[in-house]
């Protein structure tokens, strides 16, 4: 049979319903890898989603094959509920599971980096301190907030019940330790020298005891 014959309808139909056929497929990668590769990109650089040039290309590349796991998972479900109208159809429904697939990819990086509220703000120590060295993702009351409304939630918080002189040098000490991930040993060595580490994770104890008060209460 020569699928170069077959109108992108049919071949996307025979694609979908034989899953093994190699031939079908190599004609699917030649008439539409261009478009895959191309819209992963095009979305990507939208969304700035790396400045450096070398994991740029390794993210496109794994992200036009999650395209392709797509396409191929739950016996190719994605192509048989494909029902393109004409001809050009099939670019645009390509260029939609692209899209989702960069999404998807942000999403589960901005929950990799999401706060672990439910840890910091445990009382149990012992529990946090295993949490943060094993680096498992937290439970969070906030689920639902993205890391940016978090964040604005936080400072409010801060703004408003923090108090006497030290109150932005301790903003900024907490936001070192919790959205950078710095140590407290670190933060006295690159920005507060005339602080003692144990000062620092007093600070921190002081504010964490405020925000499990005002945040989850």
């Amino acid at each position: 049979m020569d699928y170069s014959t077959l109108t992108n309808n049919e071949l996307i139909r025979f694609c979908a319903n034989n899953p093994e056929n190699r031939v079908a497929w190599a004609e699917f990668y030649k008439r539409f890898d261009h478009t895959i590769w191309l819209v992963v990109h095009r979305n990507c650089t939208e969304k700035n989603i790396s400045k450096n040039s070398e994991q740029f290309k390794l993210i496109v590349q794994d992200l036009v094959q999650d395209v392709y796991k797509k396409l191929v998972d739950k016996e190719c479900k994605a192509l048989k509920e494909y029902t393109g109208a004409t001809e050009k159809s099939i670019y645009l429904y390509l260029g939609r599971i692209c899209k989702n697939e960069v999404i998807n990819y942000i999403t589960a990086s901005k929950a990799q980096k999401r706060p672990q509220i439910t840890e910091y703000l445990s009382d149990d120590k012992e529990k946090r301190n295993a949490n943060e060295s094993e680096g498992t993702a937290a439970d969070q009351p906030d689920e639902q907030l993205n890391l940016d409304a978090l964040k604005h939630k936080i400072d409010i918080i801060l703004n408003k019940y923090l108090t006497g002189k030290n109150k932005d040098r301790d903003k900024v000490i907490f936001k070192l330790y919790f959205y950078q991930e710095l140590s407290p040993k670190e933060i006295v060595s690159n920005y507060f020298r005339n602080l003692s580490s144990k000062r620092v994770d007093n600070i921190l104890s002081e504010i964490r005891r405020t925000l499990r008060e005002k945040l989850i209460s």
